[in-house]
């Protein structure tokens, strides 16, 4: 299960939130076997089915013009044809985890709220907090996989199996417009794609900056993100995640924190960092207290762009420094739009595992990075 909301909160509710969840969500592990499969086979519950060998096809799984699937087990009976929920659930990159030998799947399909879970004992499915029963005989269990009727899986899934006997091909497609994952990302990879087609002559000038003057205090931006569940191939037990990312003002500088903790390892990372920028070198406004000190007007003079307290890290210098993170003060000079490397600036800063960072100007695509 992962859960990744995105919301506002005071700093101090915000400070309180990281105690409770690590007093609170973290010690749970050892209880977190509640909400993993039962421990039952399902043989004591289900009888395994074996089916008759005049029954098995090996169908071609096609999304458009891809190959999902070369050669995907299934079964005929009349005019119903069945197929492995886990590998059709892997080939349509649906994050659904099935345990044969528990009779039972659980997980999602195309967005996080689409919850998912199957109980072949029970001839029960839940689909985002719906619960409803399915008849006997659309759904098998094998000791490989849970078979599943295709007609049964376009009712949970908004998707479309057309299957060709002559072709022993299954066609698979969105229904109402519906992009599959693999079909987002194509979408992605095509606009990536153009990045390199735009006409130069059509760029435009500079655009106006907005000026957004430092602040004593403003409500941090939290992205929170709590895994549980259990890795059995490297024998580790039930567990819980949490990752914690913040941005704001505090102090009339950006206040920036990354919190990160496990229930086996306790806390594997922490770092909070205080900066203040200027990209033309005047980090002291004169308009404000500092400005008018002899610190904020020798900074001013000496065209300091960046100050920082705290987890900082070092800047890259050609056959000199590699960077680097360390707890420490950063005063540079150095410009904004200086290259790294040969035609080269890079950006640097914190982002949640999985995440990709796309540069946009305006709502045109410039670049991306996974």
């Amino acid at each position: 299960m992962v859960c990744r909301p995105l919301f506002f909160m005071p700093m101090r509710q915000f400070i309180l939130c990281i105690f409770v969840l690590e007093g609170l969500i973290l010690p749970q592990a050892a209880g977190a076997e509640d909400t993993q499969f039962p421990q039952h086979p399902a043989s004591s519950r289900i009888a395994v089915v074996e089916r008759s060998d005049d029954d098995l096809v090996l169908v071609q799984l096609r999304l458009g013009r891809v190959i999902l699937s070369e050669s995907m087990t299934g079964y005929v009976d009349k005019n119903h044809l069945m197929l492995p929920l886990g590998q059709l659930a892997e080939a349509l990159e649906f994050p659904i985890k099935v345990s044969a030998p528990e009779g039972q799947a659980e997980g999602w399909f195309l967005d996080i709220t689409n919850s998912f879970t199957l109980d072949v004992a029970r001839r029960e499915v839940v689909i985002a907090g719906n619960r409803t029963n399915f008849p006997a005989g659309l759904v098998e269990l094998h000791k490989d996989d849970i078979y599943v009727d295709t007609a049964l899986l376009g009712q949970w899934w908004p998707v479309e199996f057309n299957f060709s006997f002559a072709t022993q091909a299954v066609t698979v497609s969105g229904r109402n417009g519906t992009l599959l994952p693999m079909q987002r990302e194509a979408a992605r990879e095509q606009a990536r794609a153009l990045l390199g087609r735009h006409n130069q002559q059509d760029a435009v000038g500079p655009l106006p900056r907005i000026d957004t003057p430092y602040r004593l205090y403003t409500v941090p931006f939290a992205d929170v993100t709590y895994t549980a569940g259990r890795d059995e191939q490297s024998n580790i037990g039930p567990h819980n995640g949490l990752n914690i990312l913040a941005n704001g003002d505090l102090f009339y500088m950006h206040s920036s924190a990354y919190f990160a903790a496990d229930s086996a390892q306790k806390i594997t990372d922490l770092r909070w960092t205080l900066a203040r920028r200027d990209p033309d070198g005047k980090l002291f406004p004169g308009d404000e207290w500092m400005g008018k000190t002899r610190l904020g007007e020798a900074m001013n003079e000496y065209q300091v762009k960046d100050l920082e307290f705290g987890d900082i890290s070092t800047q890259q210098l050609p056959l000199t420094a590699f960077n680097q993170q360390a707890r420490g003060v950063l005063i540079s000079t150095m410009p904004y739009d200086r290259a790294t490397q040969y035609n080269r600036t890079t950006l640097q800063g914190d982002v949640q595992p999985g995440w990709e960072v796309e540069l946009y100007r305006n709502d045109e695509l410039l670049s991306f990075q996974r």
